[in-house]
């Protein structure tokens, strides 16, 4: 019995030093593996600084003087990330519509264009694939100038405006993305300006981020 004691009990000592190893091992590969980090947008988070270009095309609505065809306009957007989905905007963009027929002209043709300077909340929604949806809500003024064909000009028009939009970015490496977006511009007043529907292009540099 001592003899068959003895055998037992080495076995089992021996199982006990042969399982420390794979012990040892698994709680290395656990401690080794990486932490899962929450989900963060590509171009909106928070502390990051975004510059982006930008050039479209505007279609507006039915004016009580003029009736604009579509123009083409370009711009310059900053955005400061608040959080890993969520950036404030301030943008800057120049429209020019061009010659438009003019009620209130005589010579019955005017040039006009329209600068816009807006601010506000831009939300992304990170999915799996490389593209990132987002939308948008920018509140700011437009304002409007007719310039006659002698360079004289018309009393300007400047109004409050609110430019809901959505679009889609889709980044190319770690600072750089294209961004396709369209938006509503729509005046507020007792005899706004015409509404305008934008759609719009545009590169977005992003400052290296520092962590």
């Amino acid at each position: 019995m001592n003899k068959f004691a003895a055998l037992t009990l080495g076995a089992a000592l021996c199982s006990a030093l042969c399982a420390v190893p794979a012990f040892a091992q698994e709680g290395a590969a656990r401690a080794a593996a990486p932490v899962p980090q929450p989900e963060r947008s590509a171009f909106a988070q928070k502390g990051d600084f975004t510059i982006e270009g930008f050039g479209g095309v505007t279609a507006s609505g039915k004016d009580r003087e003029v009736v604009p065809t579509a123009s083409a306009l370009a711009g310059v957007q900053a955005a400061w990330g608040v959080g890993n989905f969520a950036a404030l905007t301030a943008t800057y963009s120049y429209d020019d519509i061009g010659k438009v027929g003019s009620a209130s002209v005589s010579a019955g043709s005017a040039s006009v264009n329209a600068k816009e300077f807006e601010v506000g909340l831009l939300a992304a929604f990170r999915k799996q694939s490389r593209m990132e949806p987002y939308i948008r809500l920018d509140l700011g003024g437009i304002s409007q100038t007719h310039r006659l064909s002698g360079n004289a000009l018309l009393p300007g028009v400047t109004q409050f405006v609110v430019a809901p939009g959505a679009g889609l970015l889709v980044p190319i490496n770690r600072y750089v993305a294209f961004d396709f977006g369209v938006r509503a511009v729509l005046p507020v007043a007792s005899d706004p300006l015409p509404w305008q529907i934008q759609g719009l292009f545009g590169v977005v540099f992003r400052a290296p981020h520092r962590k």
